[in-house]
């Protein structure tokens, strides 16, 4: 791994591919800012309209938000080998005096860190139209909720981390290994296949998920019905709460390997990228 060399590349990268990057970037930070927009437009029309005093709150506002910078770094991590898309681009790309795992970072950091950094910016965006419009309104500066705050505090849930009990953190591990899961199998849904991508990997998942689910429904039905539901059950309820603890944990670092895994396999790919394939001819 040679940094300069890895650089030459970024450089060349941004200047080919500079409108594409540009162009996601300003959807994401107009889309931010939509969402902020139409939060202050309702607010707004509360304040203006209502008898009592009424106290703006950004609760929703921010669960979109979220949404929407989950939504925006599974799409960028499946548009991290965006410049492999046509035969052409694969002949510039792979034929550069970088290696391919130089270039596979690089493609890392422009789109899945750089994504997080644009949500980072449409928050902020969306915070500051938030607050103008509201201060418009005629509400004080110091009754406006922060759509920032509440976006990195998950909504109070930093200072609540402080009486956090075993089974919030088991629902926060649970859930932020979910997403690592899903962005990296975008990242090798792109790897496998560069063009309509997207909707493969979508579609995958979509099997994916059935099949898990028919598989658990099977495995209940067939266990309940092995089971003698006449008999005592000798677990008490704070050992079965161990072994649901114990499942559960189980179950994040199955998730979280599997993740690393996956996002193992992309590099991999990328590292025998060619310049036609079965799958990208």
């Amino acid at each position: 791994m040679e940094f300069n060399r890895m650089m030459n590349y970024a450089r060349y990268d941004l200047t080919i591919n500079r409108s594409f990057y540009r162009n996601f970037a300003l959807i994401a930070l107009a889309l931010f800012l939509t969402v902020g927009l139409l939060s202050a437009t309702v607010d707004y029309q509360m304040v203006r309209e209502a008898t009592y005093f009424y106290r703006p709150q950004v609760a929703g506002t921010v669960f979109w938000l979220y949404f929407l910078t989950f939504a925006l770094l599974m799409l960028a991590a499946g548009c991290i080998n965006h410049p492999l898309r046509n035969r052409q681009g694969r002949i510039s790309t792979l034929t550069l005096p970088a290696t391919n795992g130089e270039k596979f970072l690089w493609h890392t950091l422009i789109c899945i860190v750089g994504m997080a950094l644009a949500c980072v910016v449409g928050v902020l965006l969306a915070d500051l139209v938030y607050q103008l419009i509201l201060l418009a309104a005629g509400v004080s500066f110091a009754a406006i909720p922060s759509i920032t705050q509440g976006f990195f505090t998950c909504m109070g849930m930093a200072e609540g981390l402080k009486y956090m009990n075993a089974e919030v953190a088991l629902l926060l591990a649970l859930l932020v290994s979910h997403i690592l899961w899903t962005i990296c199998a975008f990242s090798l849904g792109n790897a496998l296949k560069y063009k309509y991508n997207l909707l493969w990997t979508m579609l995958g998942l979509w099997v994916l998920h059935f099949v898990l689910n028919l598989v658990v429904a099977i495995l209940g039905v067939s266990l309940l019905s092995h089971l003698d539901l006449s008999g005592t059950v000798n677990l008490s309820q704070k050992e079965m709460e161990s072994w649901a603890m114990a499942l559960g944990w189980t179950w994040v670092g199955i998730v979280t390997i599997v993740a690393v895994l996956m996002y193992w396999g992309a590099w991999r790919l990328y590292c025998r990228a060619q310049i036609t394939s079965r799958l990208n001819p």
